[in-house]
């Protein structure tokens, strides 16, 4: 899907949710809505406002320098478990 926005933005407005790192995918997917977890890593406050995407479809999750990716994908995991043990009741 390289070189070719339209069809992104239709497999991310199809999808139920994107996990992804910072990059294009999720500031796609969160501007058509689909709920985003944003695997992150935490910079100074100023980048973090700046560079992240923000908005009620996306759910940030950040690490710090000195701290393997595990707890935020374990978090990310918890997260979505959450949501689909809601779904299912």
């Amino acid at each position: 899907m390289i070189n070719n926005v339209d069809n992104v933005t239709a497999l991310c407005a199809a999808l139920d949710m994107v996990v992804s790192n910072h990059g294009t995918a999720p500031l796609i997917s969160g501007g058509v809505g689909t709920p985003t977890k944003l695997a992150n890593w935490k910079q100074s406050s100023w980048n973090t406002i700046l560079n992240n995407p923000v908005g009620p479809s996306i759910d940030i999750f950040e690490r710090n320098t000195w701290e393997t990716w595990d707890n935020v994908f374990r978090l990310i995991e918890k997260d979505i478990l959450k949501i689909t043990k809601n779904r299912s009741l």
